[in-house]
């Protein structure tokens, strides 16, 4: 008969000793790919924006090379506007988010059978009133 601990050894040996997946090496692969074409475009937006902001206004205005760049009023409106963008999606996410779990802990409130506190009393005997409220519903549930 075999022992409780040398079956749960041989279990963990054979649990760290998987062979290495080749479907987790394409994975792998594929996302050094995508990190190399990120980290690319970010270091070329970069290096764009640098020398747009930075070397370009000491450059003379005859010189070829400002045909390849915009004036630089949106050197400062391109940002400000990226970076209005993104707050509003932010914003968007964190109130879908909310809505969200306000949406789950209604659901769990109503399975649980308790009812919800309002946290926007008029007088302090309501308040009183729904915690005790709650406080006997949590105590019947236990």
């Amino acid at each position: 008969m075999v022992e409780e601990g040398v079956i749960l050894s041989i279990v963990l040996v054979d649990i760290v000793h998987v062979p290495y997946n080749a479907i987790t090496f394409e994975m792998e692969l594929a996302d050094k790919a995508v990190g190399f074409l990120l980290s690319l475009i970010s270091l070329s937006i970069f290096t764009y924006y640098t020398f747009w902001v930075i070397i370009l206004p000491f450059v003379d205005r005859d010189h070829f090379i400002h045909k390849y760049f915009l004036a630089q009023e949106y050197a400062i409106l391109i940002p400000v506007f990226a970076g209005v963008a993104l707050f509003c999606l932010l914003c968007v996410f964190i109130g879908k988010v909310r809505c969200h779990m306000h949406q789950v802990a209604t659901v769990v409130l109503k399975v649980a059978r308790i009812p919800p506190v309002n946290i926007f009393w008029s007088d302090k005997e309501e308040q009183e009133d729904e915690i005790s409220e709650v406080q006997v519903n949590l105590e019947f549930m236990s």
